[in-house]
């Protein structure tokens, strides 16, 4: 990540010096929402705020929505969201991928996953899209993991893992790696959320001091195995097992 920040600092102040202001707001954005799905809050908020500081154009916009829905600031996702459909209501990108992401998530985050799976129904026939590096599909798990529906996120997270020969460097494959252990804890299946975490780190497939996901569900696993399984895994690891009016924002900060 650090890499990254660095390489997307030299090509905005670029952008900036060469007076590219919409490529320039387009790497911020992308870069905000970058942060956003590896949990880093506040530096997506950052970003979003020198993407839109830039311009507010189709190139930046759509991924600030899905970036500041994931950050939990709804207000204003929502705000662009509107400003998207209200100037542009033909674009396909937008109203048929990122819009229906960042709905979904503020859905999800307002306490109505229902809502927030049919949100995504439009975004179904380009979410495979290798240019999408599988936003929607990613989506659809978070919003499964928020109201707590185990099967159906780890379906969401594994379907990514299948198809990533279609985007192996996306953020969402190491992601789902994740996800999927998470679907299978809140199913009570922590054994086998232990391994695939565990096989997942040593085989390099995924970041171990990137993602706070990962380490606060290691600690889980240790905390159960200490209990001998005497308890519930929802008791177990310190409260991993997120109440259910918490939002999906406090979900991915776990």
């Amino acid at each position: 990540m650090k890499s990254a920040r660095e390489l997307s600092t030299q090509a905005l102040q670029i952008a900036r010096e060469n007076n590219f202001k919409d490529s320039g707001a387009g790497v911020a954005a992308f870069e905000a929402l970058l942060e956003a799905e590896v949990g880093n809050f506040g530096q997506a908020r950052e970003r979003a705020t020198a993407s839109l500081a830039l311009s507010r154009k189709r190139t930046n916009l759509p991924a600030i929505a899905v970036a500041l829905a994931l950050a939990g600031d709804s207000k204003q996702a929502q705000g662009i969201v509107d400003e998207l459909k209200r100037r542009y209501p033909v674009d396909t990108v937008a109203n048929s991928v990122f819009i229906p992401c960042a709905q979904a998530l503020l859905e999800s985050n307002r306490g109505d996953s229902a809502r927030g799976i049919q949100a995504l129904q439009p975004a179904i026939r380009y979410e495979l899209g290798p240019v999408y590096f599988f936003l929607p599909i990613y989506v659809r798990g978070l919003v499964y993991l928020h109201s707590k529906k185990g099967p159906e996120a780890a379906a969401e997270f594994q379907r990514i893992l299948n198809y990533r020969a279609l985007g192996a460097i996306a953020p969402a494959c190491a992601l789902s790696q994740v996800g999927v252990a998470r679907a299978y804890a809140l199913t009570g299946d922590s054994p086998r959320a232990g391994t695939l975490i565990r096989t997942s780190s040593r085989s390099g497939r995924m970041p171990t001091l990137t993602f706070p996901s990962s380490r606060k569900l290691r600690r889980s696993m240790q905390d159960c195995s200490k209990a001998q399984r005497s308890r519930p895994f929802s008791q177990c690891g310190n409260g991993w097992r997120r109440k259910a009016s918490g939002s999906l924002t406090d979900s991915l900060r776990r």
